[in-house]
């Protein structure tokens, strides 16, 4: 199996209604968006880079700039929300 297949299986698999929610949990569960994890945290980093080689899969890693390019997309349309104590006050 070729590498672009196998990106398709992934693909197949997480782009689902179903596979969507699956990866939500497991980008959260595995600490993907944590940038603080130590040498210490072997146990963490591990599973982080299990989420990350996932990403990677479903990714363009050929053509990074097009996965840069929708990550950015895809957070324009977050909607900005404010946490009350992190509020100016004036």
């Amino acid at each position: 199996m070729t590498k672009l297949e196998m990106r398709q299986h992934y693909r197949s698999t997480f782009f689902t209604p179903s596979g969507r929610e699956v990866l939500k949990d497991l980008l959260i569960k595995n600490y993907f968006f944590n940038d603080n994890l130590t040498v210490e945290m072997s146990e963490i980093v591990g599973k982080q880079n299990a989420v990350k080689a996932i990403v990677n899969m479903l990714s363009c890693a050929d053509m990074p700039e097009l996965t840069v390019e929708a990550i950015i997309d895809g957070m324009e349309k977050v909607p900005l929300i404010v946490k009350p104590e992190e509020e100016e006050t004036d």
